[in-house]
């Protein structure tokens, strides 16, 4: 998924159309535009119905949980024929807010940061070749697997967001030791081969970096079939 974002008193540089899904009346008079916040969504697979899904279930928890957030719209792509109207997009979200100063705390309220670090390392994990994701646990517990085999969870009703990533023993180690209280032991897993990490206290390269090496690990146990299946999916 790729987003984008325009905030301030509604300067529009485009022709913003847009279908609000299931919204109140009440919302919708009670729209304030002095202090509004429009964002854009891109998902990787917008034809899939459960990516669908699982996004606006996502999205309206965040909404639901804001503080701040007066009012919020989602909306969908009209069905267009002029050029200017812009309907490449999956998502639209519109936010109006009581004043500049709501809208810079919403900016950094925990239900929106942990929306925004859970949804971009869910989509840093679907851009890899081979990966599905799913709910085999319970309905707050994301397991992404490559070739149907689990590199990656990610807890999504944690503050700050935790996820859990397979790592080499002797690194895993030297991780805790280093980021003590934010790469901890797996949480119900096999201890000595994963680590838990706390999203908000690590580096973002370094989170990549892990995501990259547990999804490496678990290519490289594949049987060489599967390993070969993989390699031929474009």
């Amino acid at each position: 998924m790729k987003k984008a974002v325009t905030s301030g008193l509604l300067l529009f540089l485009m022709v913003f159309v847009c279908d609000l899904k299931a919204q109140e009346e009440s919302q919708l008079l009670e729209f304030n535009p002095a202090f509004s916040h429009t964002v854009f969504f891109w998902l990787h697979h917008p034809e899939k119905e459960a990516d669908r899904a699982q996004f606006e279930k996502a999205l309206k928890e965040f909404l639901n949980e804001s503080e701040y957030a007066l009012t919020h719209f989602i909306g969908t792509p009209p069905v267009a024929t002029r050029e200017v109207v812009d309907d490449s997009f999956t998502y639209a979200l519109i936010l109006s807010f009581e004043s500049a100063a709501a809208q810079e705390a919403y900016q950094q309220e925990e239900a929106h940061l942990r929306f925004i670090d859970i949804e971009a390392f869910r989509e840093y994990c679907l851009s890899k070749k081979g990966v599905t994701e799913g709910f085999p646990f319970d309905e707050v517990t994301l397991v992404f697997k490559v070739m149907n085999k689990m590199f990656a969870i990610a807890s999504l009703d944690e503050v700050p967001p935790r996820v859990s990533l397979k790592c080499d023993p002797e690194r895993a180690i030297e991780l805790r030791e280093q980021y003590e209280g934010r790469v901890i032991p797996g949480y119900h897993l096999n201890k000595a081969h994963w680590n838990t990490i706390l999203m908000e206290q690590l580096p973002a390269k370094l989170l990549l970096e892990l995501t990259d090496h547990s999804y490496e690990l678990i290519v490289a146990s594949l049987p060489k079939k599967v390993q070969q299946t993989l390699k031929e999916i474009h």
